[in-house]
């Protein structure tokens, strides 16, 4: 990819992307672009859904338990807080709900001669 300025018009960004001839090349540049598109629209669905499980499960995130907060300062706590929740109880969660797609997709994919002990560290 050539090296393209924010001072410049875009003109001049689309001659020289056109100037590449090598169809290697163009193709690693559009697959690039893809892959940081995709993970920005990943990291807004993300966002936004921690937003909605912050606004419908909020009653279970109030008290100290959750995490400390020096002063709390809303009803529904922020996306941060939610975050940090789900990545402490996720498993516990999983244990809660046996049923869930997800917890059966990942025990039909764990490997049965592993032992308790050792799926546990895992």
């Amino acid at each position: 990819m050539p090296k393209l300025s924010r001072f410049k018009p875009n003109d001049v960004h689309q001659e020289k992307i056109a100037a590449i001839t090598c169809e290697s090349a163009r193709v690693c540049i559009i697959n690039t672009v893809r892959a940081i598109e995709a993970f920005a629209l990943f990291g807004c669905i993300a966002l936004g859904l921690l937003q909605i499980i912050s606004i419908l499960f909020s009653h279970c995130f109030s008290g100290p338990a959750v995490r400390f907060m020096r002063t709390p300062s809303k009803a529904i706590p922020s996306e941060a807080t939610v975050a940090y929740f789900i990545r402490k109880n996720i498993t516990r969660l999983f244990q809660l709900s046996p049923g869930l797609t997800i917890t059966t997709i990942i025990t039909e994919r764990q490997d049965s001669n592993v032992n308790d002990v050792q799926r546990f560290i895992a």
